[in-house]
């Protein structure tokens, strides 16, 4: 405000939702989720409204599920997932909205949010219109990355083994935070507790927990129709061709079998100029 900055945009999240379910707007009530995560969004976004009510000249984006390019939880995460051949339809654990937003998608909502008028004072659900359910969606990806076909997977079986690795997770968590120094000392040190340490965090990455078994079984669709009609911005990027790029930029780095392992990034769907680097930035 110093400064007169003309337009401020906040990224927060569809996540100050809560556990909402059926058709959610931006006028749906917040509540937390009970995680650290949702709690300071929605305490970014009060921030946010304040400085707004004093006079700047804001706007927020409450993006969904974000994919793509250097999307390390829903793009890398699924990946290698459905690559190890340990990763299926989940039945009815799966039949869930997954509400996706493709990287570029949610950079030109940003761009938008910047130039025009209509979005100060503003906040908007960013989703794209592809309406489908997460077994959908990694049998889309599976496909995409040349694996069509995914087994089923016993679902009991999956959320027992989530329940049994919570309490691992919450010990690691702790010992990295307290030790930190100490334990990657060991694990350049001693062969044997690296090989230990790095299946462990496989053995976890390929389990999901508990929250997230929660959210592949959520029917909850955000609503995008604030996005199209007073911001003026419809997603271009559907479905198939999200995880087309997807799937170019994973085997470009080298995350697929085959892939080139190359470390340069790869292009998407054409995007030009300062969009390209704020679609890296916002990909989370």
């Amino acid at each position: 405000m110093r400064k007169g900055i003309r337009r401020f945009v906040h990224i927060s999240t569809c996540d100050v939702y809560g556990d909402a379910s059926g058709l959610v707007s931006e006028v749906h009530p917040q509540k937390s989720l009970g995680n650290v995560y949702s709690q300071m969004k929605i305490e970014a976004e009060e921030a946010c409204w304040d400085f707004h009510r004093r006079g700047l000249p804001l706007s927020v984006l409450r993006p969904t599920i974000v994919y793509g390019p250097f999307s390390k939880y829903w793009s890398i995460r699924f990946a290698t997932r459905i690559l190890s051949g340990s990763w299926g339809n989940l039945g009815a654990g799966g039949t869930g909205k997954c509400n996706l937003i493709y990287v570029d998608d949610l950079a030109m909502a940003a761009i938008a949010a910047v130039e025009r008028d209509s979005a100060v004072g503003e906040a908007f659900n960013v989703n794209g219109d592809d309406d489908v359910t997460w077994n959908e969606y990694w049998e889309r990806f599976a496909a995409a990355l040349g694996r069509p076909g995914l087994p089923s997977v016993n679902y009991p079986l999956m959320r027992m083994r989530s329940t049994l690795a919570t309490p691992v997770r919450f010990v690691a968590r702790n010992i990295l935070t307290r030790f930190r120094d100490k334990v990657f000392n060991v694990y350049q040190r001693s062969y044997a507790a690296r090989g230990a340490m790095q299946a462990t965090e496989r053995s976890l990455s390929l389990t999901p927990s508990l929250d997230e078994l929660r959210l592949f079984r959520r029917d909850c669709r955000f609503a995008n129709d604030k996005l199209k009609t007073r911001l003026g911005f419809t997603p271009r990027v559907d479905l198939e061709q999200g995880l087309q790029a997807t799937a170019a930029w994973l085997n470009h780095h080298g995350f697929t079998p085959g892939g080139s392992g190359l470390k340069q990034p790869a292009a998407s769907v054409p995007v030009r100029g300062p969009e390209r680097t704020l679609a890296q930035s916002v990909a989370g």
